[in-house]
């Protein structure tokens, strides 16, 4: 056997433990994926040598250069290359590598993407407790802001567009907003639309066709990415339109009009999370079986059964000691339902041909989750930017298009015409276990490492 299999024997025989065992496994095999592709970045710099003269460069000196992957530190010499007053890292340029930048772009997105689950603290703290990287909250912080510009400026030149335009018989749409606390001591205000064309049971859980998000900071700029989305990937002439929303400032049925223009016809209702909610709210005076008389009343959608129970909550009020807010509220419920009357109307009773089932509405509040548990837990404070940022990053990873966005960021040139380097595995593999008594340019000094060279093959050729 070779000596890498031979160190993994050896790690595995004279480790006390099964904890130290696999921690020594872990980190032999990172060196020596970390020497590989240290040594095979080098045999690319070498290869790009002609390329660069061709086209008029000449090698300026060697530099050193250091990049966190996401296997670990690789540190590599390369050439610089100069053309008059112009100097380029040709290697650098292969890599996608920006000037000044300490990680690989795959990195820097799984920091981001960590990111929009947890605090920037408590990102840095799984991240170095789980890989061989070592990255600060604040590290964390900045990453992520420099992968949401990139994910930003993608989405915003890459509209998402069907070729030829959706028709379905049926599609939801709701909108609603959620505050978070600003560093300012202030409120900032996160908008949403969502659509999508249905729900089907996967198992004991449900699942949405084709959903879509768009969330903004602006509730304009929320509202025109929707009204775009519509307008690129469906044809509603034939389809008919469930809208839903709490009625507020900026999701009126007359908004959602708006945005379903042309369709065969829309239906407007009043979201029953808030319609609840606000009931048990202004009927915090009452016992629960009025409460729940109430609730059943509007179900029923008898108006004669809520005037019924206005009325005995209006008797309540008087004999309450906070008589006049207890009947402010009665009067407040009342104007409520009075205006929202029509959209609380159930879908049974609405005239809508072909549609049986009202469910798929009302899910925008569970689609909160994700953005209220990433921005307003544990006292969390944002900027204005920060807050964008962090909306539009859990938007593109709900929409699916977070890998496609940081990909386009990171397209390599056409390199057909350099010769793939030729790399002998098992000469660089057996090499690496000369004891070293210094450092050398280029590569890691490693005391020892191991691992099967079958892994090895299939991780760099991955």
């Amino acid at each position: 056997m070779d000596k890498l299999g031979n160190k993994l024997i050896k790690i595995i025989l004279e480790s006390d433990n099964s904890i130290d065992m696999e921690k020594n496994i872990y980190q032999a095999i990172s060196e020596v994926i970390v020497e590989i592709v240290s040594e095979a970045l080098e045999k690319v710099d070498d290869k790009l040598v002609n390329n660069m003269k061709v086209q008029g460069y000449e090698i300026e000196r060697k530099d050193k250069r250091k990049i966190q992957f996401l296997f670990g530190d690789v540190t590599f010499t390369r050439r610089l290359y100069r053309k008059g007053k112009k100097y380029k890292y040709a290697l650098d340029e292969c890599l996608c590598l920006k000037s000044y930048k300490r990680y690989s772009s795959l990195t820097e997105a799984k920091f981001a993407e960590i990111s929009t689950s947890s605090s920037f603290s408590k990102s840095a703290e799984a991240i170095n407790k789980v890989s061989t990287l070592n990255v600060s909250p604040s590290g964390v912080h900045k990453i992520t802001q420099r992968v949401a510009a990139k994910v930003i400026e993608y989405t915003e030149k890459n509209k998402k567009k069907s070729k030829v335009k959706r028709k379905v018989p049926i599609l939801f749409l709701e909108g609603d907003g959620l505050i978070i606390k600003s560093q300012k001591k202030r409120r900032i205000s996160i908008h949403r639309f969502q659509v999508h064309e249905g729900v089907i049971k996967e198992g004991n859980r449900t699942k949405t066709i084709n959903l879509h998000r768009c969330t903004d900071t602006s509730r304009r700029k929320a509202y025109k990415d929707m009204l775009r989305y519509l307008h690129d990937n469906y044809d509603l002439t034939d389809t008919i339109v469930l809208t839903n929303s709490d009625n507020g400032s900026g999701y009126e049925p007359e908004v959602f009009q708006e945005l379903t223009l042309e369709c065969k016809q829309h239906e407007h209702f009043l979201d029953k999370y808030h319609l609840n909610r606000k009931i048990e709210e202004r009927m915090y005076f009452c016992d629960f079986e009025l409460i729940k008389k109430m609730k059943q009343a509007i179900y029923e959608y008898s108006k004669k059964d809520v005037e019924i129970v206005l009325d005995t909550m209006e008797a309540i009020a008087v004999i309450k000691k906070d008589h006049s807010q207890s009947k402010r509220a009665t009067e407040k419920l009342a104007a409520y339902l009075s205006r929202n009357w029509d959209y609380i109307k159930p879908l049974n009773l609405r005239e809508i041909e072909g549609v049986s089932s009202s469910k798929g509405l009302g899910i925008c509040e569970n689609s909160h989750r994700p953005y209220v548990y990433r921005m307003k837990r544990q006292g969390k404070t944002w900027s204005p930017g920060g807050a964008k940022n962090m909306v539009k990053l859990i938007d593109s990873l709900e929409n699916n298009i977070f890998e496609e966005a940081i990909k386009a960021d990171n397209k390599k040139e056409n390199l057909d015409s350099i010769p793939e380097p030729k790399i002998n595995m098992n000469d660089i593999l057996l090499d690496r276990f000369v004891e070293h008594t210094a450092v050398k340019n280029g590569k890691i000094n490693s005391e020892s490492k191991s691992s099967p060279l079958g892994i090895i093959k299939k991780i760099f050729n991955s």
